[in-house]
């Protein structure tokens, strides 16, 4: 029934970004463990946006190239789903495996008994608690969540609604839609300088929000003129 399907999809939907969130929030703030100097910081994470943004395309287009290759070796549409899922979660434990055993997890000016002492922390779900109590306490770390929860929310509804509209509304067939990802992983590659260029220069602070605000200027923009082309969707994607 509709109803099973919605509480199957949202159960997994849950557990799915559960744990991706165990995975992602770990490796976005490795950056900062590994420096605590501003530029270097944004040299990490311009370096692991050049490798990272190419990847996503195996993600996205990757993804419906393997399904085909799958399915036309006559595996079930289902299956050929599966198969997909798990090899990109083959990769990802080959790259978690990968840091592991190649980034030092703490500093080797720590002596042993303040190793052990900080891996009981940080075994203790008492201190994480706690720490999670003291954080909400910080004025800046509430604002930090609200800003988190809303920015997720609003990504996620954009970025189902970029596969739904090509869909239903333009009628992309699945090459097309590959070729909106490749676009998309090539324009975002190229912006990767200006975007760290004005980090540095200004902020992360300002450059975030100059970037939302004009993100957010082109959706209205597009509300407004309607998606009922290709030729439209193309200057949307720019």
């Amino acid at each position: 029934s509709m109803g099973l399907k919605v509480a199957y999809y949202s159960v997994l939907a849950i557990l799915f970004y559960t744990f991706y969130a165990a995975y992602f929030n770990v490796w976005t703030a490795l950056g900062a463990e590994m420096t605590s100097d501003y530029k270097e910081r944004n040299s990490i994470r311009s370096m692991v946006a050049y490798i990272a943004v190419p990847l996503m395309l195996l993600g996205s287009s990757g993804t419906i190239a393997m399904v085909g290759l799958f399915s036309a070796r006559g595996i079930s549409y289902g299956r050929s789903w599966f198969y997909a899922a798990t090899a990109l979660a083959i990769i990802m434990l080959l790259g978690a495996f990968t840091v592991v055993k190649t980034v030092k997890e703490v500093p080797p000016s720590l002596t042993e008994e303040e190793k052990a002492a900080l891996k009981a922390e940080r075994l203790s779900v008492k201190k994480l608690i706690k720490d999670y109590g003291s954080f909400l306490k910080l004025k800046l770390y509430r604002k930090i969540i609200i800003f988190s929860l809303l920015f997720v929310v609003g990504y996620l509804m954009m970025d189902k609604a970029i596969v739904y509209m090509m869909v239903n509304c333009l009628g992309l067939g699945e090459a097309q839609q590959s070729l909106f990802w490749v676009m998309n992983t090539v324009i975002s590659t190229a912006c990767i300088p200006l975007v760290f260029g004005i980090a540095n220069k200004w902020d992360k602070r300002k450059a975030m929000f100059l970037f939302t605000a004009a993100y957010l200027i082109g959706l209205v923009i597009w509300f407004v003129f309607g998606m009922v082309s290709v030729v439209p969707f193309v200057l949307f994607v720019i």
